[in-house]
């Protein structure tokens, strides 16, 4: 992705992906980028524990997947999907099976944790 940035002249966020830039109405907002975990998602999976922690590791799995198939399709939609670059349209393709099939697993991961 950072090369994919740089060769288009646009910004590269440090290494930190956490958190990013966006402007929306002509301000400028920081903001998770899809399906990362918020400082606080953070420190319960830290402090979870047994089922506790699976359950709350493969919720996270799960929406960091969907958070990818999300992005590919708000990018798909922008202008810049439209030039057809190849970098980007050879990735498509493969994003929703390889996401989907890892959300399909994860899920039923999470059914196979017994309950409290």
């Amino acid at each position: 992705m950072q090369t994919w940035l740089r060769d288009r002249g646009q910004a590269v966020p440090m290494q930190r992906p956490k958190r990013h830039k966006m402007k929306m109405n002509g301000v400028e907002h920081e903001m998770l980028m899809p399906g990362m975990l918020t400082d606080e998602e953070k420190a319960a999976l830290e402090a979870a524990r047994g089922p506790e922690f699976d359950r709350l590791f493969l919720m996270g799995m799960i929406r960091h997947h969907q958070g990818a198939i999300d992005m590919v399709d708000v990018l798909f939609k922008s202008r810049t999907a439209r030039r057809r670059t190849s970098t980007v349209f050879n990735s498509r393709p493969m994003s929703y099976p390889i996401n989907s099939i890892e959300i399909d697993s994860h899920a039923r991961d999470v059914w196979r944790i017994p309950q409290p």
